[in-house]
């Protein structure tokens, strides 16, 4: 049985009902490379990055099969660090539309907001300075 509230209605994550050990048997189908990283998939509350969705009144994850986002500031499979600062990063003063690209890096963690309209109004930049400096 899934553990996430959003299962089969968010469009972000299709494996949550999944055995403990299904990614660990999946990985092992995988062809031996030399690979100096960690295992592709991970744990439930592993995932360092996710793309999120915006509008000027949601922001979360696609819904399933549509363009309509379904608001979600908190992910049972993200990391905590992730899960920490999407709710400051769903609380800026979106204008227009498009997607944040939130990745927990080794130096901290990177935003990317991707959209065809601007969104840096005078006060979203002043939103943005008050966020942690770890972003």
């Amino acid at each position: 049985m899934s553990t996430c509230p959003f299962f089969n209605i968010c469009g972000g994550c299709e494996f949550d009902f999944f055995s403990k050990d299904y990614f660990q048997k999946k990985e092992s189908l995988l062809p031996k490379l030399d690979y100096t990283h960690d295992a592709i998939w991970g744990e439930k509350g592993q995932r360092r990055r996710a793309e999120f969705a915006f509008n000027e009144s949601h922001f979360g994850f696609f819904k399933k099969h549509s363009k309509d986002i379904v608001d979600v500031v908190n992910c049972c499979n993200l990391l905590p660090e992730i899960n920490e600062i999407v709710p400051k990063i769903a609380k800026l003063p979106w204008n227009g539309s498009g997607n944040v690209l939130i990745t927990l890096c080794a130096n901290g963690i990177s935003v990317s907001v991707i959209s065809i309209l601007p969104v840096y109004s005078a006060q979203f930049k002043e939103a943005v300075k008050k966020l942690p400096a770890n972003i």
